[in-house]
């Protein structure tokens, strides 16, 4: 009953965001948010802490919650989608590029994937899977408030479009491993 009130929720604001799509693709996009949302829900929360189920802030995109990454995921592959790449860079020379905090605020984050993933098996806590997440997730939005991506010099570009898919592919891989599904549009 929890999953159907979320996934009527999902469908429900998807619909108004998105009034072209037709019922299918809103229906797969509901059901990703609604399980995801639950399973964030209660992955977020340290075991010694009580529960208090919301909806609106389980659901909400500008929270700490699952529709706020998904929603990140999906920006992320927008702004590569968009992006005409056409000269590729090795990783070194893209790294001299990026030269903003921001930037390097986002490639510590990603460096920290695999002690994250150690320390939450070693302590059995998978809040702190989901706090690294929404961590990286809140570097990526204030990156891309505060950096101009496609507008910056070619080569500059390329490189801010080669972090961002490495921060698309931490995502990507964190879903995997808590069996999530990952959304390139919403």
């Amino acid at each position: 009953e929890m999953i159907q009130m979320l996934h009527d929720k999902a469908y429900f604001e998807s619909k108004e965001r998105n009034p072209e799509k037709d019922d299918i693709r809103l229906d797969e996009v509901a059901e990703a948010i609604a399980i995801g949302s639950l399973r964030f829900f209660l992955m977020r929360t340290d075991i010694d802490k009580d529960l208090v189920f919301d909806i609106d802030e389980v659901l909400d995109m500008q929270g700490e919650t699952w529709a706020y990454i998904l929603y990140t995921g999906a920006r992320i592959q927008s702004i590569i989608d968009i992006a005409w790449v056409l000269v590729h860079l090795d990783e070194t020379t893209a790294a001299s590029l990026l030269t903003q905090p921001e930037e390097f605020a986002l490639i510590k984050k990603i460096a920290e994937f695999n002690d994250m993933i150690i320390q939450a098996k070693d302590e059995l806590a998978p809040y702190l899977l989901c706090r690294y997440l929404l961590d990286i997730a809140k570097s990526l939005n204030s990156y891309y408030a505060s950096v101009h991506i496609m507008k910056s010099e070619e080569k500059t570009k390329i490189a801010r479009i080669m972090l961002l898919k490495k921060v698309r592919e931490v995502i990507q891989k964190w879903m995997n491993i808590v069996g999530m599904k990952f959304l390139e549009r919403m």
